[in-house]
């Protein structure tokens, strides 16, 4: 009974079999003919819809782009827990202070050390957390720029 209604008011072209996806709230009007089986399209075509959005490869993205972020966050808090040590405003013998030193220098001492051997020697000044932070400014704007439209480009 809910179904005659339902085609009734549909359009003009009432048939006597309805559609299934014209009972979805969304839908408007879909004509019969695109609820049939269409034998001359292959199914591989068919799955290769252009308006499907690259939700895997746009999610490998996001996680490239939020472990940046991290590693952007750990290397600020490492500059500021050193200059906090330089100047003796934390504790270095604490056990709490000294356990964050300790996991901060060893996420960030590898990323240090190849851009140290570049870098001149300023004495007391380290550049290499500052040259670190542009490295990672600059690989999300190129994923930013570039990789996300590639990517919405080629539907992957």
């Amino acid at each position: 009974m809910a179904a005659a209604g339902l085609s009734s008011a549909m359009s003009p072209r009432v048939h006597e079999r309805v559609c299934p996806l014209a009972q979805l709230a969304f839908v408007r009007e879909i004509p019969i003919s695109s609820c049939e089986p269409r034998a001359t399209i292959p199914p591989k075509a068919e799955s290769r819809n252009p308006r499907r959005l690259p939700s895997d490869m746009l999610a490998v993205i996001q996680v490239v782009l939020l472990i940046l972020n991290i590693l952007w966050w750990i290397i600020i808090a490492s500059a500021i827990l050193s200059w906090l040590f330089a100047f003796n405003i934390v504790n270095p013998r604490n056990q709490f202070v000294s356990v964050i030193g300790d996991f901060l220098y060893r996420i960030t001492e590898p990323l240090y050390r190849p851009i140290r051997r570049i870098l001149p020697n300023f004495g007391g000044l380290d550049l290499s957390p500052l040259v670190v932070l542009l490295v990672i400014f600059f690989l999300q704007q190129i994923i930013y720029i570039y990789v996300v439209p590639a990517v919405y480009r080629a539907g992957i």
